[in-house]
C-alpha cells in the first residue's frame, strides 16, 4: 500500500507545486521549510527530542494551530516524561505555532507523505502517540506510525461535504488507513456520522465538540480600550467602523463598491479590510486607489513607494491591517463585522471570534467549512446571511439603523458562545487516559 499511496501523493504534488512555490516565497526560513518538509531536521531539532518519548501533533495551518492552544497547554500540564513537538504546513502556521506554544513543543513542518521520507521521520522520532487535528489524513503518515507502533488520533475532527464525497469515492482505497486510526474526537455528531460512513469502526469515535470555542476569551472591554485603539489607528471617536475579518481575492472589489454606495447615507462610515493572506497589500490598495477611496495601512513596509505617498494618517475611508495576529483585539472598535471567505467559493471564515466581541455579523453564501456553526447561528437568528449586492448594503444599513436589534443579534451569539465552551479539556482527558492505558500496557 505505501506504493500505491507514495504514486498519488506524487500526482497530487505535481498539480500542488504552484502553490508550493509561492508558500516557500512566504516562509521566513526557506531552507529550513525544504530541509523539514524532506526529513531532514536541524541538530537543535534533533538534540532537543532525542532519547525522549514523543508525542506529535500535526495542524496544517494558523486556524487548527489556534485551536490547538488550550489543548496543548492542558495536555503539557498533565503528561510528564513527554515531549510534544508540532508540525504545520503553512509558512504562517509555523510562524503563529512558533509565537503561541513557546517553550510547550518543538515546532516543525510536516514531512512529506512520501513512505521513504515518512519511516524514516517516524523511525527517528519514535512518537508514542500522533495526533491529527481537523481529520488531516496523510495515509503514508498513519501508515509509518502504525509500523512503527505508535498511535494515532484525531483531535477536534471535522469531515466537510467536500471532504465526504472525495473520502467516500475512494473509501475502499483508504479503508486500511481508516481502520488504523485509534481514536477520533470529532467536533459534531454530524462528522462522526460522515466518518463512520466513510470506513471508521464505530467503537473509535467520540463527540466532544468543537476547541475553537474555547480560544475566544478576551478581557472584557469596557470601552477605554477601543476609543484608545480607534484613535491610535487614525479613525475618529465618532465614526462608524465595518470590519471585513479575513478578506480572500475578489472580495475586496465589491466591498468598496458596496462602502461607497453605504457611505452616501453614512458619512461617517469607514470600513477596515484585514485580508487573509497579507502579502497582497499593494493588490488590495490598488483597488483602493482605482476606486478613488484615501486609505491608510498599519505597516507601510511592504508597499510600494507610489502607494506610500497617497496614504493619508487621518480622514481616511478605508484602512488596511496588514499585520499578523491582530485581528482579534481588532474586532473590539468595530460596529459590524462582514467575514470574509463568504463571496467567493473559499467556505467562509471562523466568526468566533468577533462574536466574542458581541459585534453583529454578515456573511456571504459560501460557508461551508464552518457550516455547522453558521447553521445554528442562523437558527438563532444571531446573524445575517445575504447573496446579492443590494442584500448586502440593506442588511448594513438595518444594523446602522436599528441599534436595538444590532444589540440583541450579538448578545444572542455571544451567550450561545459560552454554552458550548470545553472540548479542550474533554479532549486532553480522552488523550490523557489513552496515553494511561498505553503505559500500562507497556509495563
Amino acid at each position: 500500500m505505501f506504493l500505491l499511496y507514495d504514486v498519488i501523493f506524487i500526482v497530487f504534488m505535481i498539480f500542488y507545486l504552484p502553490i508550493f512555490f509561492v508558500k516557500l516565497q512566504q516562509a521566513e526560513n526557506k531552507k529550513r521549510l525544504l530541509l523539514d518538509r524532506f526529513g531532514f531536521f536541524s541538530t537543535q531539532f534533533k538534540e532537543k527530542v532525542s532519547q525522549k518519548k514523543i508525542i506529535w501533533i500535526h495542524a496544517v495551518s494558523v486556524g487548527e494551530v489556534l485551536a490547538a492552544q488550550n489543548f496543548l497547554q492542558q495536555l503539557s500540564n498533565a503528561v510528564s516524561g513527554y515531549q510534544i513537538v508540532f508540525s504545520t504546513v503553512t509558512p504562517t502556521g509555523n510562524r503563529i505555532a512558533k509565537k503561541i506554544i513557546e517553550n510547550k513543543a518543538e515546532v516543525f513542518y510536516l514531512p512529506l507523505d512520501v513512505s521513504w521520507i515518512t519511516n524514516r521521520v517516524v523511525r527517528f522520532l519514535k512518537p508514542q502517540l500522533i495526533i491529527l487535528m481537523e481529520t488531516e489524513l496523510w495515509p503514508n503518515l498513519i501508515l509509518s506510525a502504525k509500523k512503527y507502533g505508535a498511535k494515532v488520533a484525531i483531535v477536534n475532527g471535522r469531515v466537510s461535504p467536500k471532504s465526504f464525497r472525495s473520502y467516500y469515492r475512494v473509501k475502499r482505497l483508504l479503508r486500511l488507513v481508516f481502520r488504523k486510526i485509534d481514536l477520533c474526537l470529532m467536533q459534531t455528531e454530524r462528522y462522526a456520522k460522515r466518518l463512520k460512513r466513510i470506513g471508521v469502526p464505530d467503537n473509535k469515535i467520540r463527540v466532544t465538540g468543537n476547541m475553537k470555542f474555547d480560544n475566544v476569551t478576551v478581557k472584557p472591554d469596557t470601552g477605554e480600550h477601543s476609543e484608545k485603539e480607534k484613535v491610535r489607528r487614525g479613525f475618529q471617536r465618532q465614526d462608524k467602523i465595518l470590519i471585513a475579518a479575513s478578506t480572500h481575492r475578489g472580495e475586496e472589489v465589491f466591498l468598496c463598491d458596496m462602502y461607497r454606495r453605504l457611505k452616501q447615507s453614512y458619512p461617517e462610515l469607514k470600513l477596515l479590510i484585514v485580508p487573509r493572506h497579507i502579502e497582497r497589500v499593494n493588490e488590495i490598495l490598488g483597488i483602493f486607489n482605482n476606486a478613488d477611496l484615501s486609505f491608510n495601512v498599519a505597516d507601510t513596509s511592504a508597499i510600494s513607494p507610489e502607494l506610500v505617498n497617497k496614504k493619508k494618517d487621518t480622514n481616511f475611508d478605508v484602512y488596511l491591517l496588514n499585520t499578523i495576529g491582530e485581528l482579534r483585539t481588532i474586532y473590539s472598535i468595530g460596529d459590524i463585522v462582514f467575514m470574509g471567505g463568504s463571496l467567493i467559493k473559499h467556505g467562509g471564515q471562523n466568526p468566533l471570534e468577533a462574536i466574542v466581541f458581541k459585534k453583529p455579523i454578515v456573511t456571504g453564501k459560501h460557508i461551508f467549512n464552518f457550516a455547522d456553526i453558521y447553521e445554528t447561528l442562523f437558527e438563532l437568528d444571531a446573524i445575517i446571511k445575504v447573496s446579492s449586492p443590494d442584500k448586502y448594503v440593506q442588511a448594513i444599513e438595518g444594523l446602522l439603523g436599528d441599534q436595538k436589534r444590532t444589540q440583541a443579534m450579538a448578545d444572542r451569539a455571544y451567550a450561545w458562545l459560552q454554552e458550548m465552551k470545553g472540548a479542550s479539556t474533554r479532549n486532553s482527558n480522552h488523550i490523557i487516559q489513552m496515553l494511561s492505558v498505553m503505559q500500562k500496557g507497556n509495563s
